[in-house]
């Protein structure tokens, strides 16, 4: 099942103030994650639901909005992703699995910004302006 039908796009706020572009692009990341993890986690040894994943995602990236922030502001040369987010979130994983959801991770992050560098939103450098994207949801 893709992303979209997925992750939804609510999740990412709880009024109009938080409607911004750095939720929009952590709901496009967790998206990112669902998409490189899902096959990855259900073929581990966990076989890691879906669902389950999809929960995984949406925190991973809530999570990560510091750490995306102090990288967009040049305070860090790469994202940082830290295990304890896996802790948290997931069953007990083995360190092969570990390392290998968050090598997967770590490259989602760097095509996604790839894309960000890109879009002519700029989410990364404009993060607390207002994301017109999440209208009509409602």
């Amino acid at each position: 099942m893709p992303a979209m039908d997925m992750i939804d796009r609510s999740l990412f706020y709880s009024d109009e103030s938080e409607k911004t572009k750095l939720n929009w692009l952590c709901y496009e990341l967790a998206m990112a994650f669902y998409d490189d993890l899902v096959k990855p986690l259900k073929k581990s040894r966990h076989k890691v639901h879906k669902l389950r994943t999809a929960v995984f995602s949406v925190y991973a990236a809530l999570e990560l909005k510091d750490a995306i922030c102090r990288y967009a502001d040049g305070d860090a040369k790469s994202l940082e992703i830290h295990e304890a987010i896996l802790d948290n979130h997931l069953p007990p994983l083995g360190p092969k699995t570990k390392r290998k959801v968050l090598k997967i991770m770590k490259m989602a992050w760097n095509e996604h910004f790839a894309l960000c560098r890109q879009c002519p939103t700029n989410c990364l450098q404009d993060r607390d302006a207002r994301c017109y994207l999440f209208e009509g949801l409602e």
